[in-house]
């Protein structure tokens, strides 16, 4: 095109085999339809990824989260401008940032709802999620043992016994070896194995009650109700409130020393069956539910109907539900004692720097006064010399700049006093902070007797039961103001001897017992002279 101005041009090169029958247009139309790229799309899809993986930190736990709250702040920040304006969550991700330290050395529980009431700890093994998808709103991954100290979940499950087990599991496959309920794989299980959903007893072999996922109507990424039953004779296998598989046997189910795992396999050798995906739910019953109590459950989770069966029914071996969960922080005493201490210290030190500027004050002062007083000899010696005037001028002038150079020094000896004290305080104000947004429990301790030494206590009291050690603080005033503390970490612990006292000297001490649960304090407090023996 020769029209005066410049032209660029595209091309692409599109290299083909024809022959003389063959239509050109209809082998290069493979590249003439390709469809033009929707920015939109594109950047709502990134966003979306982005808020699904901040969303799983709605719920912080421990302290093991903290890479899951990196990488999602890593994730937000690839994201472009446009994408970020997406992101409708950002601020589940900023507070769990805020919070996220305060899960050092934390606990997770999910709740037995059963009488049993078993204290199941799930902390660094499984992780609960708000889970609008699920049947209770809330769903974990990985798994955890269920505590048998009492040997009940064992018995259960073993011997001639009738028992049922129920859970509510969305798979992310279908793969052989996704675990559910397991007591190991020489006991009672229910998983994924050869295509389908397996239910397992152990006698001196394995009798198998099975389905192929189809059948069932078992699905992957979706949410499924799975019971197993043994009434003494017969196997049944559930899905979704319907019967699936039977067996009939009548055999005594073997026993085996491991736990029985929700979501893993604790069996030795056994342990790379575990859940892949998530769980909602998981139950054990001490008799062999029927078909019609099988449904009614099912009908009742999803909120279709009700069920004669709760967690109070004395079938019930064990309960878990996830939403029924709780965290508990627990108090770093050597921390604290280490910051009361440093706090202190940071206010002995204010107290001498303002001692130190106070006398600075004062012989700036003085040496105010002294110029003061030779301006005035000066003014004096002028009046009856002329020829001092201008030293009595000068005089007067140093007393002016002694004078302004006195107040500036004591402004920021004051300035300074002050400082270095709020700083003190607020270091005693973050410590009470600590304390109290800790959930730290604490047991009054009766004091059976404080004996005077020579510059040295010895304090007895009687045991707290359940307690995990003491805190003995003590002060030269009844307000326990500029307080030490002194931590036996032993339960078992009833007295100390507290050295390096002063002769003569009235000391007030009192001693907590202190145990992670919730905030209560208590403590007696006694008063005592320190004598010199002899």
């Amino acid at each position: 095109m020769n029209d005066g101005r410049d032209y660029s041009y595209t091309y692409t090169i599109v290299p083909y085999l024809t022959t003389e029958d063959e239509d050109l247009a209809a082998i290069i139309k493979q590249w003439r339809d390709v469809e033009s790229f929707d920015e939109d799309k594109f950047n709502q899809k990134a966003a979306a990824e982005v808020e699904e993986k901040i969303g799983e930190l709605e719920i912080l736990q421990s302290y093991d989260q903290k890479k899951d709250v990196e990488e999602a702040r890593k994730a937000f920040e690839r994201l472009n401008d446009a994408q970020k304006a997406l992101v409708t969550n950002l601020d589940i991700l900023e507070r769990a940032e805020a919070e996220i330290e305060r899960l050092i050395g934390s606990k997770v529980y999910i709740t037995d709802k059963s009488a049993a009431a078993r204290k199941t700890e799930i902390t660094g093994t499984a992780t609960i999620f708000k889970d609008e998808s699920s049947p209770f709103g809330y769903s974990f991954d990985g798994g955890f043992p269920v505590p048998n100290e009492d040997g009940s979940v064992n018995t259960a499950l073993s011997g001639k016994n009738q028992f049922t087990m129920e859970i509510w599991v969305n798979p992310a496959n279908l793969n052989s070896g996704n675990g559910f309920i397991m007591k190991g794989d020489h006991q009672v299980s229910v998983k994924l194995a050869n295509n389908g959903l397996e239910y397992c007893i152990y006698d001196t072999g394995w009798k198998v009650a099975e389905v192929s996922c189809d059948q069932a109507g078992f699905k992957a990424n979706e949410w499924n109700h799975v019971a197993a039953t043994y009434d003494g004779s017969t196997m049944c296998l559930y899905a979704n409130g319907k019967e699936v598989a039977t067996k009939k046997i009548s055999t005594t189910v073997n026993s085996i020393d491991c736990p029985l795992g929700i979501g893993k396999n604790y069996e030795a050798g056994q342990e790379s069956k575990q859940l892949q995906g998530r769980m909602a739910a998981a139950r054990v019953y001490s008799r062999a539910l029927t078909a019609d109590e099988i449904k009614a459950r099912y009908d009742a989770d999803l909120g279709n109907g009700t069920s004669e069966i709760t967690p109070a029914s004395v079938e019930v071996v064990c309960w878990y539900d996830a939403d029924d969960y709780r965290v508990d922080t627990i108090l770093n005493i050597d921390k604290i004692v280490e910051a009361e201490k440093e706090a202190a210290e940071a206010a002995e030190n204010a107290k001498t720097d303002a001692e130190t500027a106070k006398a600075e004050t004062k012989m700036a002062q003085e040496a105010a006064e002294a110029s003061a007083t030779a301006a005035e000899m000066a003014k004096t010696a002028a009046e009856t010399q002329a020829i001092l005037a201008e030293a009595a001028a000068a005089a007067a002038k140093a007393a002016e700049e002694a004078r302004k150079q006195a107040e500036e020094i004591l402004k920021n000896a004051q300035a300074e006093a002050e400082k270095r004290l709020a700083d003190a305080r607020q270091m005693q104000e973050q410590i009470q902070t600590l304390l109290n947004n800790s959930v730290f429990q604490t047991a009054k301790v009766k004091i059976k007797s404080v004996t005077p030494q020579k510059k040295k206590v010895k304090v007895i009291w009687k045991k707290t039961e359940g307690a995990e050690g003491y805190v003995i603080q003590y002060a030269f005033n009844a307000s326990f103001r500029g307080k030490k503390s002194v931590i036996v970490k032993n339960g078992s612990t009833t007295s100390k001897t507290i050295k390096g006292l002063k002769s003569k000297k009235t000391c007030f001490v009192r001693v907590r017992a202190y145990k992670t649960a919730a905030r209560e304090r208590g403590s007696f407090c006694r008063k005592t002279t320190c004598h010199d023996s002899g």
